[in-house]
């Protein structure tokens, strides 16, 4: 009959039944990163994929359609990585996101890296030294695609933590 609560003989039978514990929750740990791992590589995925799906295109008569500079490649330029066990950070290095994503108030643009500014305007080159920009409405593309990201994983991550237990300790 065991001679404590913990139905160990022995002091030596209870640092056994705790050493195979230790080496479950191990096991426990290992996996469930391993596949936190894996669910994090695939909403990452599905954020460079709706980023795309939700930045704007230029349509194909537009002369910035075929700029080689990739303008409208906005999505492209949306990196991501990982910054701690569950943390992602995206990081988007495009002049035109800020204000793509929040919109612009009227400015002026002024040429920088040049003498003058040069574009097309209704088919013609047009050669100046500023221009007043509009501004623009927002179009946003990278909140909304972090929002319906992470509305899914938190659900993946519950089941995969789930999962897991189940696994390691039945």
């Amino acid at each position: 009959m065991p001679r404590n609560d913990f139905g160990a003989d022995s002091i030596g039978d209870l640092i056994d039944e705790a050493e195979r514990i230790a080496d479950r929750f191990e096991e426990f740990s290992t996996l469930l990163r391993e596949r936190f791992d894996e669910a994090l590589a695939d909403a990452n995925e599905e954020l460079h994929r709706l980023t795309e799906e939700y930045a704007p295109r230029a349509d194909e008569s537009d002369e910035d359609y075929h700029r080689p500079d990739g303008y409208t490649k906005l999505h492209e330029s949306v990196d991501s990585f990982r910054d701690g066990l569950l943390r992602y950070r995206v990081v988007v290095d495009h002049p035109a996101a800020r204000p793509q994503e929040y919109g612009a108030a009227p400015h002026t643009i002024r040429a920088k890296q040049a003498d003058y500014l040069r574009f097309k305007v209704n088919g013609s080159w047009v050669t100046t030294v500023e221009v007043r920009h509009p501004g623009n409405d927002p179009q946003p593309f990278l909140d909304p695609a972090i929002r319906d990201v992470a509305k899914g994983l938190r659900d993946r991550l519950l089941d995969v933590f789930d999962e897991t237990k189940r696994d390691v300790f039945g």
